[in-house]
């Protein structure tokens, strides 16, 4: 009986430890740094093996050589939810994704585009600028 009792109070206390990322303290860490240069592209994939589902040399191909220069990495930011030093990355939860991969774009503020189509987000980098290039 009482070794019952501790593991279901170590569980409790194991669960009051795991802390869960907020939509906005996400957004924060994925935005691009200040000032307005540049875009960062996310993709979130269902899980770490994203390799083995997609052709990422694919995806990274169909953006332009144009859009690429917008991006403050220069390319893509694959993702995933998961749970890592008792913290929760819930990106699907957060952003409402429904499908895989979804690309997420955001500026040094916001979430600017969400499309599960490359080739959106390549004509989105290309014809909206950040703003010290207009």
């Amino acid at each position: 009986m009482r070794l019952l009792l501790l593991s279901f109070v170590s569980v409790i206390i194991l669960a009051a430890c795991n802390q869960t990322i907020s939509k906005d303290e996400m957004i924060s860490d994925m935005t691009a740094p200040e000032p307005p240069k540049y875009f960062t592209l996310y993709a979130v994939s269902e899980g770490e093996n994203f390799t083995d589902y997609y052709d990422v040399d694919a995806i990274n191909r169909s953006l332009s050589e144009e859009s690429r220069e917008y991006l403050y990495d220069g390319g893509i930011i694959w993702t995933w939810d998961r749970l890592a030093d008792n913290t929760t990355w819930d990106y699907t939860g957060n952003f409402g994704i429904e499908s895989f991969p979804t690309f997420l774009v955001f500026d040094t503020d916001e979430l600017i585009l969400k499309t599960t189509d490359i080739n959106e987000v390549d004509t989105f980098l290309t014809t909206n600028k950040p703003d010290w290039r207009e």
